[in-house]
């Protein structure tokens, strides 16, 4: 899929592997990674990487910080691997539910 590509991009970009640039970063530029992981259902925002918190997420702007989630979890991550970790988890907390065409459709909007 996409987000798999997109996140060994990420990594290989910051790792200086395939890019265009023939200098590298330099020795004092570091990289702060964090993901997170929410789903829309029914007009409800979830933390898939926290399930069992109820506290209510809401969508926020602030000048200095920009429009963010609320109370939203954010996981450090440090390679691909650790990304795809995180992704599986949150994909395993997803409201599903049965329907006519599909016994494990998703129910929500990830």
């Amino acid at each position: 899929g996409i987000v798999p590509r997109a996140a060994q991009q990420i990594f290989d970009y910051i790792n200086g592997v395939g890019w265009d640039s023939a200098e590298p970063f330099a020795e004092d530029i570091e990289f702060t990674l964090r993901c997170s992981f929410l789903e829309v259902y029914r007009e409800e925002l979830r933390d898939l990487l926290r399930p069992g918190n109820n506290q209510k997420l809401k969508i926020k702007e602030l000048p200095q910080r920009g429009i963010f989630v609320d109370g939203l979890f954010r996981e450090y991550i440090t390679s691909k691997e650790e990304f795809l970790h995180v992704l599986h988890a949150g994909l395993r907390s997803r409201s599903v539910a049965r329907t006519r065409q599909n016994n494990h459709s998703s129910r929500s909007h990830a």
